[in-house]
């Protein structure tokens, strides 16, 4: 029975270790592209057009980048649509906040 409760301890450990580790790949690392995006749109919701012409990064980096953030549940569209520099309409895209 002691073995049992032992193993049953361990394994609840384990899942929080497990929990921990996803929240930890989550969230980007202070300076990297990631966390310069999502740091530009909890400031103001843009275009991908609007973040590559205030930060310089190259449209496939951005792009693959915001991609990610999406799948990470960090970032989402707004609905909004907006004129880019050559006039092609874009997705206008925000920071999920946890706010209520």
């Amino acid at each position: 029975m002691k073995s049992q409760m032992f193993l049953d301890y361990q394994s609840k450990l384990r899942s929080r270790e497990i929990s921990n580790a996803a929240h930890r790949d989550s969230v980007p690392r202070e300076g990297s592209r990631q966390s310069r995006i999502l740091n530009m749109l909890k400031e103001k919701e843009m275009t991908d057009d609007q973040m590559e012409i205030e930060s310089g990064i190259s449209h496939q980096s951005l792009s693959a980048s915001r991609r990610a953030l999406v799948k990470k549940h960090l970032v989402e569209p707004t609905g909004e649509l907006r004129r880019t520099r050559t006039g092609s309409m874009a997705q206008v895209w925000k920071a999920i906040t946890s706010d209520p």
